[in-house]
């Protein structure tokens, strides 16, 4: 069934597929024609008598593979209306997603900050609690929707139930999910290198067209050929009806920097060491306070299987001269703190960083 509907940005085209016999396995194709389609698989004709009263379960769980890393919304329907979680699956993978429940019933309580509220990484998928929420006491149907698909991506369910105590997520098949450069394992395309010597000859290939870029800009990072009064600091002003900051020595600037420059990324192993096809050496773990969960970081592997032992000194000095190169001039939040001591670029920090008083989820009470 092929129908318009409409909101706040105007009208889409819905499609809803009638045509599933209630067996499985399903395979379903999202469209790339629409801008928003939709599989609806009602309960009733589900395999296994699914109750229509979920209230007395833990987990919602799917084994199915993606063709694709897109999102899409996973929707209860219930006669109350529907609940709703944004799910990014891994790809080109089987995998088990155990999806509690309570992520659909309620908002959520939890986090160690204003963005993990609302996020989940989980093994083999990825979850955003965006509702709407409720009571899943009169299910209807579960639906698959995808907005703006790519490549009329597919979704293969070859399972779901519902468990009373969960079994846990997992990938099934497709491992490792990671090679030992810290990439996805289950892609290919150009540019990207399959051994450490590809990955060599870029790096060669960067150095030698690594170089200034002409932004125009001065020591600062102001626009050389602007002028304001200069004070010494770091200050806005109001010229010609428009704000601006204005640099130390008087030039207009505009702020253009990139969050989180660290040589260390961290992905989470405890539990998941089966994922991988290789881990970095013990040595490299990293231990920034930033990475409240254990795990490992293939980029600060490959930085020390690019520069040797002395890989942090020269990662700094790497990242400023990509900063000049690429026209940024600002070293911007929760980046690290070794780049802000070279005294080479202006840099903003957390206030939490500096304010060590009453905190609710990582903002201070100033």
């Amino acid at each position: 069934m092929v129908k318009w509907a409409s909101s706040a940005f105007g009208a889409f085209l819905v499609i809803v597929s009638t045509g599933w016999a209630g067996t499985l396995p399903v395979t379903i194709t999202f469209d790339s024609s629409l801008s928003k389609a939709e599989r609806k698989l009602a309960v009733v004709d589900l395999p296994g008598d699914l109750p229509r009263d979920w209230s007395g379960y833990e987990a919602l769980v799917l084994e199915l593979r993606a063709s694709s890393p897109e999102g899409m919304n996973l929707k209860v329907y219930t006669a109350e209306g529907p609940r709703r979680i944004r799910f990014y699956p891994y790809p080109n993978v089987w995998i088990r997603a155990a999806i509690p429940l309570e992520m659909l019933a309620g908002p959520p309580k939890t986090g160690h900050d204003m963005a993990s509220v609302g996020n989940r990484s989980r093994t083999g998928y990825y979850l955003r609690l965006w509702g709407p929420f409720g009571p899943l006491k009169t299910v209807e149907a579960v639906a698959f929707e995808m907005e703006n698909p790519v490549q009329s991506p597919t979704l293969e369910i070859r399972s779901l139930s519902l468990a009373k105590t969960s079994p846990g997520d997992a990938v099934l098949d497709g491992l490792p999910v990671v090679d030992d450069l810290g990439q996805f394992a289950g892609d290919s395309g150009p540019g990207r290198p399959a051994t450490l010597e590809e990955l060599g000859i870029a790096w060669r290939q960067e150095e030698k067209g690594l170089a200034p870029g002409a932004f125009g800009y001065c020591p600062y990072g102001g626009y050389e050929a602007t002028r304001a009064e200069p004070t010494g600091f770091f200050r806005v002003e109001r010229i010609e009806g428009r704000w601006w900051f204005v640099d130390p020595d008087g030039h207009l600037f505009l702020s253009a920097g990139c969050d989180v420059m660290r040589p260390q990324m961290v992905t989470r192993t405890a539990g998941r060491e089966y994922l991988f096809a290789r881990m970095p050496p013990e040595e490299l773990r990293p231990s920034s306070p930033w990475d409240r969960d254990p795990g490992a970081s293939f980029s600060t592997w490959n930085l020390f299987r690019r520069f040797g032992e002395d890989w942090a000194e020269r990662w700094v000095d790497m990242t400023i001269r990509r900063m000049e190169a690429w026209g940024l001039n600002t070293i911007a939040n929760w980046s690290d703190p070794r780049l802000w001591e070279t005294g080479r670029k202006p840099y903003a920090i957390p206030l939490a960083s500096w304010i060590a008083d009453v905190q609710y989820l990582g903002l201070p009470d100033v």
